[in-house]
């Protein structure tokens, strides 16, 4: 049996070091099949926000990146996919079709504009 230099067992001061895992489990079915995908929770709710963005379930929109991915596996297309879809929305562009970015504040609630002017009666 192998040991370290104080005696000990190898990779028995790695786990009494380690810290656990912040990585959550969850099932997903992809074209009827069940599978499992190991993501941070931040990853999940990113997840999850996006489904609701797009009017789509959880288990489709993971159907849609399994189909369309390059990566290795799901969970690295499933991250890939996540940093793609809030970089383009990062954009100038993905802002302005939201109504943020660009050099004019937006109007507050409640404020009089010239475009909210011509389209009261």
């Amino acid at each position: 049996m192998a040991s370290n230099q104080k005696g000990g067992r190898l990779g028995a001061s790695v786990a009494a070091t380690s810290k656990p895992s912040t990585l959550i489990n969850r099932n997903v079915t992809i074209k009827g099949r069940r599978t499992s995908l190991r993501l941070e929770a931040m990853m999940w709710d990113a997840l999850q926000e996006i489904a609701i963005r797009e009017r789509s379930s959880l288990h489709l929109l993971c159907e849609k990146i399994d189909s369309t991915r390059s990566e290795s596996s799901l969970t690295a297309g499933v991250r890939v996919f996540i940093l793609g879809y809030f970089r383009i929305a990062a954009t100038e562009a993905g802002h302005a079709g939201v109504g943020h970015g660009g050099l004019k504040a937006p109007a507050r609630p409640g404020t009089k504009t010239s475009s909210s002017e011509g389209s009261q009666a």
